[in-house]
C-alpha cells in the first residue's frame, strides 16, 4: 500500500511480474473499509500514509490476522515512525527507492517461499 500512485503501480506490476497477485491501497481507509480483502499472504506498507499511518493499519490487519508478515517502505531516514516499526515484528522496513531484487528476496522469506520466480 502505498498513497504514491506511480510507486503503488510500480510495486503491482513488480509483483505481477513474479507471479504474485497484488492487491493495491492507496490509503489505510481503503483498506480498512475492506475488511473481507484481508485474504493475503504478506502486506506492503508505507509507513507514512496520509489519515491513517502504516503503523495503524498494521494493527488493524493483525488484529484479524496475528501473524501476517509485514514489510514496511518509507522516505523517512529517521524518526519516531520509523522507531515504532521496529517494534511491532516487522520482516523488514525498507528505505525508498526499494531495489526490486531485494524487495522480491524479503517476500519470499517472509512468506516462506524458496525460489519463487
Amino acid at each position: 500500500m502505498d498513497d504514491d500512485d506511480g510507486i503503488r503501480e510500480s510495486l503491482g506490476l513488480l509483483l505481477q511480474a513474479h507471479r504474485f497477485e497484488p492487491l493495491l491501497y492507496r490509503s489505510g481507509e481503503e483498506i480498512l473499509a475492506e475488511p473481507e480483502a484481508y485474504d493475503f499472504d504478506c502486506v506492503i506498507l508505507d509507513l507514512d500514509l496520509p489519515g491513517i499511518n502504516g503503523l495503524d493499519v498494521l494493527a488493524s490487519i493483525r488484529s484479524e490476522i496475528p501473524k501476517i508478515p509485514v514489510i514496511f517502505m518509507t522516505a523517512l531516514q529517521t524518526g519516531q515512525l520509523k522507531q515504532a516499526a521496529q517494534n511491532v515484528d516487522a520482516a523488514a522496513i525498507l528505505d525508498k527507492p526499494v531495489r526490486d531484487g531485494k524487495l522480491i528476496e524479503i517476500i519470499n522469506t517472509a512468506i516462506g517461499v524458496e525460489g519463487h520466480a
